[in-house]
């Protein structure tokens, strides 16, 4: 997959310099700003002011959604924070939520979801949860999803250098057409094993974080 190119002007903001896509509005806070210009990395094109923005593999396959609810920031907070303290294992049953994976960190929600020994069919990946209340009391609620936490990339390039070493070792110990077809049908199998890997543990994340969405406006 090639990199999304991206233009951007030039923004300092205090003592770094910020990227931010012509995109967006230039008015946006600080905040706004760097959570844009932490989407990817930011390369001089060589024009006078212009720059681009490389988005990795990790940014290509985050998911983010934004709902609202109608509760306080430190409403939330506390009812999330109480289920964590007399969170019991029995509680999963009815809520679908396993609030030990809970952390609450400077008005952010970070769930770190992962399959076990007895829930082999559990997502894998991490939830981040952003909080932003607004002056009517409401709460936006911005949900970033990143499948398999960060490890997609080291799958995809692990199972890559695996399959050239046994690729180029079975062309040099035997070059036949069943060899070749052989190899051909190890590489589609193993992308497609790593793709619907993949689409599942989205698929999965993106159902987990609209529960725990449910769960902070009715707090049950």
């Amino acid at each position: 997959m090639s990199n999304k190119n991206i233009e951007c002007p030039l923004y300092p903001i205090d003592e770094f310099l910020i990227f931010e896509p012509k995109t967006h509005d230039a008015s946006r806070t600080k905040g706004d700003i760097d959570a844009i210009a932490g989407k990817g990395r930011c390369v001089y094109t060589g024009v006078s002011g212009k720059f681009t923005i490389k988005m990795s593999l990790n940014d290509k396959i985050r998911y983010n959604w934004i709902a609202e609810v109608s509760k306080g920031k430190s409403e939330i907070v506390h009812d999330i924070e109480k289920k964590i303290e007399n969170y019991k294992w029995t509680d999963f049953l009815s809520t679908q939520i396993d609030f030990k994976e809970f952390n609450i960190n400077d008005g952010e929600i970070e769930i770190l979801s992962k399959p076990g020994a007895f829930t082999a069919f559990r997502p894998w990946g991490k939830i981040s949860i952003k909080l932003n209340e607004q002056v009517s009391g409401t709460t936006t609620l911005t949900c970033d999803i990143l499948p398999m936490n960060g490890n997609f990339p080291f799958i995809v390039y692990l199972t890559i250098g695996a399959l050239t070493l046994w690729t180029i070792g079975s062309l040099f110990t035997t070059f036949t057409l069943t060899i070749v077809l052989t190899i051909l049908g190890f590489w589609g199998l193993f992308g497609l094993c790593i793709y619907f890997q993949y689409r599942y543990y989205r698929s999965t994340l993106i159902g987990y974080s609209k529960r725990v969405v449910d769960f902070i406006q009715s707090g049950k």
